[in-house]
């Protein structure tokens, strides 16, 4: 946690990490939420590139906005294109679709709603729906 002083003298904290990394060949320093440095990475991972790979290519891609706004809207458009119907049923998300409908939960999993016991959480003969990238 970033430690900064006020101009009337007061301290103030900070939630930022700041980390040095190389953009397109340059060095320079970003500060991100703890989360956003460990979803970076996480996707780093899934992807086989380097902080530094990432950071570059979202500069290139990215508008006028700073380069610390277009990682998080990255991060956030990167996990969900990830996300799926399932995924959010099982974590317990909103049960409501866009028009704010109940959805049924119990047309593809069991009472348990969800992988509790073991199991695959579905009821027996259901089959999850795909989940295919655009």
């Amino acid at each position: 946690m970033g430690i900064a002083e006020k101009r009337d003298g007061s301290t103030v904290f900070s939630t930022l990490i700041n980390r040095n990394v190389r953009v397109c060949g340059h060095r320079t320093s970003m500060r991100l939420e703890a989360s956003m440095w460990e979803a970076l990475d996480e996707i780093g991972e899934r992807e086989g590139k380097t902080l530094h790979e990432l950071c570059s290519t979202i500069d290139e891609y990215r508008d006028e906005s700073s380069l610390t706004a277009a990682i998080r809207v990255f991060i956030l458009s990167y996990f969900r294109s990830a996300a799926t119907d399932i995924g959010h049923i099982r974590s317990g998300h909103g049960m409501r679709d866009a028009n704010g409908r109940e959805r049924e939960r119990n047309r593809l999993f069991d009472d348990s709603g969800g992988d509790s016991g073991g199991g695959s959480g579905l009821r027996e003969g259901a089959v999850a729906p795909s989940y295919s990238p655009e």
